[in-house]
């Protein structure tokens, strides 16, 4: 009924149409959820579990904590080559000579894009949760 349609080196259309059409739809932008979060400012995170919650003073579990470590920086972070921690949220840090007094200066860049007031309730919330 149909006429099958060859070309001239003798092999069937068929097989001329699946690499084309490969070739066409591999030809364009693929966006991965890397880029598209770099560029919508969507933080991505595949965690294994659904997370009992996120307050970081009473989350004991494993996914809470990474969760909580990507999303929350504190005033100074691992150093991952060992040795004296490196700055976060403050920028620097002056130990009295009695040991019992630290001053964290700020980082400026962070000041400038947090609310006072929730500032004020972090550090609050944290001195209560590390008082006896």
């Amino acid at each position: 009924m149909y006429k099958q349609i060859k070309s001239r080196y003798n092999v069937p259309m068929k097989f001329l149409v699946l690499p084309l059409l490969f070739l066409i739809v591999s030809c364009g932008q693929s966006v991965t959820p890397v880029d598209s979060g770099l560029e919508n400012q969507i933080f991505h995170f595949g965690n294994g579990t659904e997370p009992q919650g996120l307050d970081p003073h009473i989350v004991t579990g494993v996914p809470e904590n990474h969760l909580l470590t990507a999303l929350c920086e504190g005033l100074t972070i691992y150093n991952p080559k060992g040795g004296s921690q490196l700055p976060g949220v403050a920028e620097s840090w002056d130990i009295s000579s009695d040991g019992l007094i630290y001053t964290f200066n700020l980082n400026k860049a962070c000041l400038d894009t947090v609310n006072p007031m929730r500032l004020l309730v972090f550090f609050s919330r944290t001195i209560q949760n590390h008082l006896p």
